[in-house]
């Protein structure tokens, strides 16, 4: 089951699909070094993420929490989106390839909204074991480029699997469907994701560094692309949503995330502009607004190696002009 709830058409023009925390959350497969999740914390944060969400999508497909599948709020890993083409993934980790079926029926639901280009979705699934495997937290997409990340997660052969599929939705074809080692981290938008207007945020690391290294091996160094080393690790995972660069709590009056907002066309201030709080019985979390740039709490995600952009599908009804 789902809810959909549909936004103004003034909000972008995005679908935006997450999933509810499940009650077995703490007990994932995600985290490389696990810490006490403290659940009702988690569930408040989630809580306001989709807040954020809603108030910036033009609809939010919220699917019911599956209990006896714990990482399942991490729904990025389940899909990759591109344009109209939609590839349901075959997960890394064996056990959470099941989450993969909840997102699929959503997809096909009569109610789940379409595409202006098309009356439905182009749907794909991986389902042969010989595909191989790909999480979709290791698969970065720009207007120009896809990288896909080879790391214990996502394989060479689930790699090849995802240039076949991706290579007719992209304007530059197979070729620029880019795969790079993941160095010393789980996923590769953990290292790296796109903030808009060909900006980078690209974590401060051995890994952060090989993954630049390894853009201007294939691309050239005249690629185009600006990068923007982020020294805190939690800064390197941003999230373009519309006009709003979605960021985790604490870096947008980082002095980086500020030059990187202001490089992606996002509109931002040095101090706080708007503050929303969001509560459940004794329990507290805020929405930090700086003009454009918003924080947006994550540290209960974090603990199981989780990042905003993990926590939804972001698909586009059509082209933003």
């Amino acid at each position: 089951q789902h809810w959909l709830r549909k936004k103004m058409a003034a909000r972008a023009a995005l679908v935006a699909v997450v999933r509810s925390v499940s009650d077995s959350f703490s007990k994932g497969a995600l985290a490389r070094n696990p810490q006490r999740i403290d659940l009702a914390r988690a569930k408040l944060q989630h809580k306001a993420y989709i807040m954020a969400l809603e108030a910036r999508v033009q609809h939010v497909v919220q699917l019911d929490p599956a209990h006896d599948q714990p990482d399942s709020v991490f729904i990025e890993d389940t899909a990759v989106c591109v344009n109209t083409h939609v590839l349901l993934t075959r997960p890394g980790a064996p056990s959470r390839q099941a989450e993969v079926d909840a997102v699929h029926a959503a997809f096909r639901a009569p109610d789940f909204p379409a595409p202006a280009a098309a009356t439905s979705w182009q749907l794909e699934r991986m389902l042969d074991e010989a595909a191989g495997t790909v999480d979709g937290g290791d698969v970065l997409v720009t207007p120009r480029h896809v990288f896909v990340g080879l790391s214990s997660r996502t394989s060479l052969a689930g790699f090849h699997f995802l240039q076949q599929a991706l290579e007719r939705a992209m304007p530059g074809g197979r070729s620029s469907i880019i795969g790079i080692d993941v160095i010393d981290d789980l996923h590769l938008k953990s290292l790296a994701t796109y903030a808009g207007h060909g900006q980078l945020a690209v974590d401060d690391s051995t890994g952060g560094r090989h993954f630049s290294a390894s853009l201007d091996a294939a691309l050239g160094t005249s690629h185009g692309y600006g990068i923007h080393m982020m020294p805190q690790h939690a800064a390197t995972n941003v999230m373009r949503v519309g006009a709003t660069l979605l960021v985790a709590q604490g870096c947008a009056a980082l002095p980086h995330m500020q030059k990187l907002a202001r490089a992606a066309g996002v509109a931002v201030s040095h101090h706080e502009t708007r503050r929303t709080s969001v509560t459940e019985g004794s329990h507290e979390e805020l929405i930090t607004e700086y003009e454009n740039l918003v924080e947006i709490p994550n540290s209960e995600f974090a603990k199981a190696d989780g990042a905003l952009t993990c926590r939804s599908l972001l698909l586009e009804l059509h082209k933003e002009k």
